[in-house]
C-alpha cells in the first residue's frame, strides 16, 4: 500500500507441503509461542521489558517535564477494541479508556485504569482494572483508578514542561497521513467542527493548568523513537510478513477467470485469520483488469476476465505491527508476452531499488533510482506513486522523511507501473528492514518471480526464491 501522490519476518518456509488450488501450508507455531510467551494473560506479547525499554526511551528523549497519553475510548460500533498505537507502545496495555502519565526525571510512570465492571466484563471478559494483576502484567508499580487523572492533572499547575501528543491518534487500520485529512475535513465543515481528540486534550489541558504550564508537542520525540525499531518490533514485523505471504499465495492459487475480486481477497483473508492475525493492517486492495489501475481500489465488486492480471496489496497485523505486500498476476495463471514485458521491468526496478536500501540513504533516494530504473525501460511516464514510506505498527508509519536511514528503521519498496490504454497495473511491494550493511527483506520469500508466480498458481512448488529473500550487502 502506498502514500497517495508521494514520489509490509522470518523468512518463510512459504510453500513446503503446499497442496493444490490454495490449499495453505500447515501452520507453524506463532510468535507468541515461540518468541514472546505470555506468561499473564493481560501481559503483552511482546513482553513488559520492550514497553518498560520504550517508556525510558522517551523519558530520555524528552528531557525534562512530565508526558500525559490517553488511550483509546471503547469502540462505537461492535469491532473489537483495538488500542491506540502510541499508548499500546508505551504501556501494551489493551483496555479501553484508560491513561499513562511519565515523570521524565526518573521515567516513573503511572497508569490510570477503568474500575472493574462486572456487566462489561459478562459480555466481553475481562480487562485489566486497577490492582496486583495491572501492576504484574504491565511492570507498571504505580497503578490508580482512571477517576483520579483529573486530579493527577490539576497538580501539575506551574510544575514545567507538560508533554502530549498533538497527532491523530492511530487505531484499526489507520495512518497519521489518512486521520490528520479526516480531522481537517470534519473541523473545517460548517456543520460539525469538531477537533480531533488530541486537540481537545491539549486545549482542556491549556485551559484547565493556565499559561503557568507550558504544552508542547511529543508527537515528534515519539515518532522518531518508533521510527527505528527494536529487534522484538523486527520479530512481530517478521511474523506479520510471514503470514501475509501465506495469504498471497492462497489468493493466487483461488485465482481463475470468472471469480470476483472479492474471493480472492476472501482467500488471503482466511489464511491471516488462520495464521493468528487479529485483522487486516489495511482494506484489502484486489483489481483486475481496469481496476489495476486504481492505487487503493477497495470495493471488489469485479468478475476476474480471461487475459487480465489481478493485483492484491494486503497484508495482517500481528501484535500490533503491520506486513505491507503487493504482488501481481495473470488471471489464468499464464503471462501474456506484454504482460511478462512489464511485470519484468517493475521487478527490475524493484530489484534496483532494493539494493540502494542501506543506512544513510533516505526515501527520496529511492524514488530516483526507482524512476532511472523505468526510465531505462522506457516506463517512467507509467509511475503514479512514490516507491517507498515507513512502515511499522501503522502501514504509512511514522517519521521524518528527509531523515537518512539506520539500522532498524522498516519501508516499503513498490515501484508501479500502470497503463490506462491497455488496464494494465502492475505494482510488486515488499517490507524491508534496513541492517548495518544494507537490507534485509522481510517479505521476500512471498514469490514474486514471473515463473515462481505460474509454478505457484498451477499447484507446484516453485524454485526456491534466490536474492532478496535474507539481508542483502
Amino acid at each position: 500500500m502506498k502514500r497517495p501522490f508521494l514520489l509490509l519476518l522470518l523468512p518463510i518456509p512459504l510453500l513446503a507441503g503446499s497442496g493444490p488450488q490454495g490449499t495453505p501450508p500447515a501452520p507453524t507455531d506463532s510468535l507468541a509461542r515461540e518468541v514472546v510467551p505470555r506468561k499473564h494473560p493481560f501481559d503483552s506479547p511482546l513482553g513488559r521489558a520492550f514497553h518498560d525499554g520504550r517508556r525510558k526511551a522517551l523519558a530520555k528523549a524528552v528531557g525534562e517535564g512530565t508526558i500525559l497519553l490517553r488511550g483509546a475510548e471503547d469502540t462505537r460500533n461492535y469491532l473489537e477494541f483495538r488500542q491506540s498505537n502510541d499508548f499500546w507502545y508505551l504501556t501494551g496495555v489493551e483496555t479501553p479508556g484508560a491513561a499513562l502519565a511519565i515523570q521524565t526525571k526518573d521515567a516513573r510512570a503511572t497508569l490510570f485504569l477503568p474500575a472493574a465492571d462486572p456487566f462489561r466484563e459478562q459480555w466481553e471478559g475481562p480487562d485489566l482494572s486497577p490492582g496486583k494483576e495491572a501492576a504484574e502484567a504491565t511492570g507498571i508499580e504505580d497503578v490508580r483508578d482512571v477517576g483520579e487523572f483529573e486530579e493527577y492533572v490539576d497538580r501539575l499547575k506551574g510544575r514545567g514542561l507538560l508533554y502530549t501528543s498533538f497527532a491523530p491518534e492511530e487505531i484499526h487500520a489507520t495512518s497519521r497521513d489518512r486521520a490528520s485529512g479526516f480531522e481537517r475535513r470534519r473541523s473545517s465543515d460548517a456543520f460539525d467542527g469538531r477537533p480531533g481528540r488530541e486537540r481537545a486534550f491539549r486545549a482542556a489541558l491549556e485551559k484547565r493548568l493556565g499559561e503557568a504550564t507550558k504544552v508542547k508537542d511529543l508527537s515528534p520525540i515519539l515518532e522518531e523513537l518508533r521510527r527505528v525499531k527494536t529487534k522484538e518490533e523486527i520479530e512481530a514485523m517478521r511474523e506479520a510478513s510471514r503470514i501475509g505471504g501465506e495469504g498471497h499465495v492462497a489468493a493466487m492459487r483461488a485465482t481463475r477467470p470468472g471469480r470476483f475480486e472479492w474471493e480472492i481477497a476472501a482467500a488471503a483473508r482466511a489464511v491471516f485469520d488462520r495464521l493468528g492475525s487479529p485483522g487486516p493492517a489495511y482494506m484489502a486492495i484486489v483489481g483486475a483488469g481496469p481496476n489495476s489501475l486504481a492505487l487503493h481500489y477497495s470495493r471488489k465488486f469485479r468478475r476476474i476476465g480471461e487475459g487480465e492480471v489481478v493485483l492484491m496489496d494486503f497484508g495482517p497485523e500481528v501484535f500490533y505491527y503491520t506486513a505491507d505486500i503487493t504482488r501481481t498476476w495473470p488471471a489464468n495463471g499464464r503471462w501474456t508476452k506484454r504482460q511478462r514485458e512489464v511485470y519484468e521491468a517493475c521487478l527490475r526496478a524493484q530489484e534496483e531499488t532494493l539494493a540502494a536500501v542501506k543506512p544513510g540513504s533516505t526515501l527520496a533516494e529511492l524514488a530516483r533510482v526507482t524512476t532511472k530504473a523505468l526510465a531505462a525501460s522506457g516506463f517512467a511516464a507509467y509511475q503514479r506513486h512514490g516507491p517507498t514510506h515507513y512502515i511499522g505498527m501503522a502501514v504509512h508509519d511514522v517519521g521524518s522523511s528527509a531523515k537518512p536511514f539506520e539500522p532498524g528503521v522498516c519501508v516499503t519498496v513498490e515501484p508501479g507501473i500502470y497503463i490506462p490504454e491497455e488496464n494494465l497495473g502492475v505494482r510488486i511491494e515488499d517490507t524491508v528492514v534496513v541492517t548495518a550493511s544494507g537490507c534485509e527483506n522481510l517479505s521476500g520469500r512471498c514469490p514474486k518471480d514471473p515463473d515462481a508466480i505460474e509454478a505457484v498458481m498451477a499447484g507446484r512448488d516453485p524454485a526456491p526464491a534466490g536474492e532478496g529473500d535474507g539481508p542483502r550487502r
